[in-house]
């Protein structure tokens, strides 16, 4: 997923919704931004009349909404038959990033954020234990990209949830020398569904590879408990000046102009 951190009320005079007497810390505030899709922004800012401040303050007060009724419910409303994901305090974080250009088939380099190049491959691993007593039902895993065209910053997602076990969320960056892209490399995504397997493996249920970047994620269905089955999926990304945007079939500078 391509998205731009945009401000609901711009940061400079003479753009969309601009307010004379917000402070320039208020601009600069996170409730004075909104994830959008590059086709959405376009909508958003040339007809700001129509998508005014209020309007969009309460468009992501809904979706915030939304979001805190997907989180975790507390451990205390566990019955005898839950489990628990990834709580041991020796588990990895859930999601981390490391430069394979610099550091290629490295187990040692992983980390929540880095910085990288034009041209750098950045693996991206998403890590599960099933850490209670009982196996965990139904696993599910989705990792979602959000970066900008105009920020160096991209950030990865990770959600990691199963039917009898609490949401983990995660989250690893990547900070980019110049601002750019960071582009899925096509059949990078391995599977390693517990430390018995070496090798990687195709998605159970003859599932695509990027179902990893849909709502719902992969389906991994019931993993069993103990260190034996710590699992993990990796996938790469290539940073590009200028990738191609899938949903206006447009290059990214030809959607935000060549100054980012």
């Amino acid at each position: 997923m391509l998205a731009q951190v945009c401000h609901i009320r711009a940061a400079a005079p003479g753009g969309p919704r601009y307010d004379a007497g917000q402070s320039d810390e208020d601009r600069r505030a996170l409730a004075n931004l909104i994830a959008l899709c590059p086709v959405h922004h376009l909508e958003v800012d040339a007809a700001p009349q129509v998508f005014t401040a209020p309007y969009l303050e309460e468009l992501r007060g809904e979706h915030e909404e939304e979001v805190q009724s997907l989180l975790p419910r507390p451990e205390r409303w566990l019955g005898p038959n839950d489990t628990s994901l990834n709580s041991d305090p020796r588990d990895f974080d859930l999601v981390r990033v490391s430069n394979a250009t610099l550091h290629p088939g490295s187990a040692d380099h992983w980390s929540l954020e880095l910085s990288a190049q034009i041209g750098d491959i950045i693996s991206v691993t998403l890590y599960y234990h099933v850490s209670g007593t009982r196996p965990a039902r139904d696993v599910q895993l989705y990792l979602e990209h959000v970066g900008d065209v105009g920020l160096a910053r991209h950030h990865f997602f990770g959600v990691l949830l199963g039917s009898n076990s609490s949401r983990v969320r995660g989250a690893a960056s990547v900070m980019l020398s110049t601002p750019a892209n960071l582009v899925y490399v096509m059949d990078s995504m391995a599977w390693y569904p517990d430390q018995a397997i070496d090798d990687p493996v195709g998605f159970p249920f003859r599932q695509d590879q990027r179902v990893l970047f849909q709502p719902d994620g992969v389906f991994l269905g019931d993993i069993a408990h103990g260190w034996t089955h710590q699992g993990s999926i990796v996938c790469q990304f290539e940073s590009v000046a200028d990738a191609l945007d899938d949903a206006t079939g447009r290059t990214l500078s030809e959607i935000y102009g060549s100054d980012g």
